[in-house]
């Protein structure tokens, strides 16, 4: 049996975005809170992002 996919979200909050940086902040690496500042600033897919290399960013 497959899993189902919830839909998403919509987040209304910004302090919740700004917890969720910080979190990232203290616990990952540079490369993931790049990949979520481009995910939130640009609005590309998940997909298109992991296609991104880290030269290509810099």
């Amino acid at each position: 049996m497959r899993n189902k996919r919830k839909p998403s979200v919509v987040i209304k909050k910004y302090g919740k975005i700004l917890k969720w940086e910080n979190y990232i902040k203290e616990h990952y690496s540079n490369k993931h809170l790049v990949y979520f500042n481009l995910g939130l600033g640009t609005g590309l897919q998940p997909v298109d992002l992991q296609k991104l290399k880290w030269a290509d960013i810099r």
